[in-house]
Parts: C-alpha cells; structure tokens; sequence
C-alpha cells in the first residue's frame, strides 16, 4: 500500500478537521431598543423604518418647551448660588483675617465659617438640580447612539409617552456594517472548534472576522457561540448560517 504524499495529507487532516456543521442564526452585532428617558407628549418624529441614520441624529422628540423653561430657570439659580458662594467666601476671609489681627472674635469667625459653609451646601444642591433639569431636556429627545438603520417606530405625533413605571421603546435601530452568527454547541466540540472556520448564508460565503465560545453552558447544556462575519449585501438578521469546522 502506497503511503500518503505529505500533500494528500494535510488535505485529508484539513478536511476531517472541516467536516462539522453547525447551523446558526444571523444577528446584527449593534442593535439598539430606544425610548424617551423623560415624559410628554410626542412632537416630532424624523424617521421612519429603513432609514439611514448618522450617530447623535435626532430620531423623535417630546414637546419640551417646560424642560426648556426648567433648564433655563436652574441655570440662572445656578448663578445665583455661584454669587452668592463667593461672596459668603470673600466675607469669611476678610472675617479670618480680622480673627488673626484679633480685630474679630471667634464667634464673629465661626458664623463667617457657617456661612460660607451653608453657601457651598445650596451651591452644590442648586447644582444638582440644574444636572436634571438639563438631563431631563436631553432625555426628551431619542437620538441615535451609532451610525446604522432604523429598524422600526412605534410611536407617533401626539402620542403620550412615560416610561417611568415600565419603559416601552419608541424606535430601534441596527448597525448592518457588521454581523454575528450565532449558534450553540456540545461540550465535546468546544475542543474542535477553533478560529479557523467558514461561514455561510444566503448561498454566500462571509468573511469571518472572530470566534468566540463561552465557557459556561446554558440550560440546555450547551455552549453558545458567537461569531462575527463581515455583513454581505442582501443578508439580514433572523436567515440561516452554517458554520463548519
């Protein structure tokens, strides 16, 4: 009997080492379920499903004419604890110095000292404040957190929206520059399985970028897998994959 040629092989090792396949599903690697993080009624909505979206592009609005005006009014209270602070401050110091000089007594000293206290307490507290009410007009607004697409709208002008008990998205959006196939497998074949594996879908063969397996199991005992191909024009989440290794 004729022994393999080194060629013949590498090409039978290659093949057995090829031979599984394991069928899995399509995912966009970014998605994102977004709703409005402050209450009101909807006043604006600029997308609709399938449209391209840059990062930070406004989607949907609420009217936020009392954010607005709540914002406005703890910036100008934020002032005016600022004012207030440093003139409590410059009274201190001139109250400490005229201390050391011995022109003051330590009770003069001590309210001074109680005052600029007090004063930076409320400048904090105003602060504090003015951070909400100023994430509260920015939560009126969904804005996109990536480049990608909108992948649907649930919610239209005039609509009232509040998600303080239970939050109910208003619009998702996907990144479809790049895709993850997953998938689960056995235990025995976590050993097998390496970054060397192909990728198809859709009667396509996709760029395989990175493989990743768990290392705990699920409650069906197997190993979810999760491997990220370069996105191919006409695939889309949910379609089949098969991943042989």
């Amino acid at each position: 009997m004729k022994s393999l040629s080194v060629g013949a092989a590498l090409a039978l090792a290659t093949s057995s080492l090829m031979a599984a396949d394991l069928e899995g599903r399509l995912a966009y690697e970014q998605s994102a379920d977004l709703a409005f993080g402050s209450a009101g009624i909807v006043s604006e909505v600029m997308v609709k499903l399938g449209d391209k979206v840059k990062k930070g592009d406004t989607l949907v609005k609420l009217d936020d004419r009392a954010y607005r005006a709540a914002a406005k009014a703890a910036t100008l209270n934020l002032d005016a604890a600022s004012l207030n602070y440093d003139e409590a401050k410059r009274e201190y110091d001139r109250a400490k110095e005229m201390y050391d000089r011995t022109a003051l007594s330590e009770h003069e000293r001590v309210i001074a000292e109680i005052a600029v206290r007090r004063a930076d307490v409320e400048y904090a507290q105003v602060q504090a404040a003015s951070t909400e009410a100023q994430m509260a007009l920015e939560q009126a607004m969904i804005k996109a957190p990536f480049d990608g697409i909108v992948s649907w709208v649930e919610t239209g002008v005039g609509e009232y929206v509040n998600n303080a008990l239970a939050v109910n998205a208003q619009v998702g959006v996907v990144n479809t520059g790049s895709m993850i196939v997953l998938a689960n497998i056995t235990a025995d074949d976590t050993a097998k399985i390496g970054q060397s594996v192909s990728v198809t879908a859709g009667g396509k063969s996709l760029s395989v970028e990175s493989v990743s397996v768990s290392v705990e199991a699920d409650q069906a005992g197997t190993y979810p897998i999760v491997v990220r191909v370069k996105a191919a024009e006409g695939l889309r989440a949910g379609q089949a994959a098969i991943i042989s290794y």
